[in-house]
């Protein structure tokens, strides 16, 4: 009966130890760990991958260029809430340099590339021109044919799925209110045509969405291929981002944006049938934020991270040089309070 009786303790010890252990692991997995070796864990019926643009990692006076740690913080948020990303591809100036941040881990989802790997001869390096460097994405080595584009100030808030960007026939998924303004003709009315080429479409909204860019090289090749004059002036009239915009526009005639392709592509992508116009019922609408400096200070932070919108893009437009280190702050608070989990390639 004893025999019984210190068997039973045993067990009821043993089983003790495994619950408290089991309870350890699971606090431990909840809030010590990073997010491990990643895993594609949302099949999708074609890969899916990423592409970032950036400048590196050197904080500056120039808005343009500079760094507030915002790539970090946008790779936590693919980790964390687009599990089904296939492979993420880097785009930066040359010399290109690892990220501090990383270990070793990183080359298992992430490539690198520097500009002077993937342009043209007759691209300038180096070039921080937006619009140049847009134009250039699609030739990237090993990129999918679907692939989403990203600046390295937009971020995902909550778990997305891939058909937030692809539908499972390969159209892209844009708002239904995307294309809602008339399309016009890139030259302005009644005035001189000073390139003499041929120009895309243009719509206003350009201007209103700062969100991922699901895109197709397909189309991109198409495009590029059918506007080939144009494309060309984006890519060797300026590598300054700083004399670009309206008044290069402005210069030859053209309304304002006049270079900004990809947009510009998926509205030739909605010509041919291959957008899906995805009506937001109220709650989705909210899924588009996005904040400038002045909007930036002003953010309730824990309201912000609670709410959790679905994308969302912080831009920091202040152009105060004294006043920047204050907005830097701020973004970073905001960012360290959303994406507490480290990816498991950093350091």
């Amino acid at each position: 009966m004893k025999e019984l009786l210190t068997l039973a303790k045993n067990k009821t010890k043993i089983f003790c130890i495994i619950c408290f252990i089991s309870i350890l692991i699971l606090i431990w997995s909840l809030f010590g760990r990073k997010i491990e070796k990643y895993q594609n864990n949302n099949s999708t019926p074609f890969p899916i991958d990423i592409v970032y643009t950036w400048t590196g990692e050197k904080f500056t006076n120039d808005i343009r260029t500079s760094n507030n740690n915002e790539l970090q913080y946008s790779l936590r948020s693919i980790m964390e809430y687009a599990p089904w990303v296939n492979h993420i591809y880097i785009l930066m100036n040359s010399p290109k340099k690892t990220p501090s941040w990383f270990n070793n881990k990183y080359k298992d989802i992430i490539t690198i590339y520097g500009h002077d790997e993937i342009f043209p001869k007759h691209i300038k390096v180096p070039n921080t021109n937006s619009n140049v460097i847009e134009t250039t994405i699609h030739t990237i080595p090993n990129l999918k044919e679907h692939f989403i584009y990203f600046n390295d100030d937009i971020f995902l808030g909550r778990l997305t799925k891939y058909t937030d960007f692809f539908t499972d026939d390969g159209k892209i998924v844009l708002p239904d209110n995307y294309f809602m303004d008339n399309n016009i003709n890139l030259l302005k009315n009644n005035k001189e045509d000073i390139l003499n080429i041929k120009y895309p479409k243009y719509t206003s909204k350009a201007w209103q969405y700062h969100i991922p860019f699901p895109l197709r090289k397909k189309y991109i090749n198409e495009f590029h291929k059918e506007y080939k004059d144009y494309i060309y002036w984006i890519q060797t009239e300026s590598n300054d981002r700083k004399i670009v915009g309206c008044n290069i526009c402005d210069k030859f005639n053209l309304y304002c944006p006049c270079q900004h392709t990809l947009f510009d592509i998926q509205r030739y992508m909605y010509d041919k049938n291959m957008v899906y116009s995805k009506k937001m019922n109220e709650y989705e609408k909210n899924w588009y934020n996005y904040f400038e400096a002045s909007q930036i200070m002003k953010l309730d932070v824990n309201s912000f991270v609670n709410n959790k919108p679905k994308f969302f893009c912080i831009n920091d437009t202040e152009e105060n040089a004294e006043k920047r280190e204050a907005v830097k702050e701020k973004i970073n608070l905001i960012l360290q309070k959303f994406y507490t989990i480290k990816s498991y390639f950093e350091k």
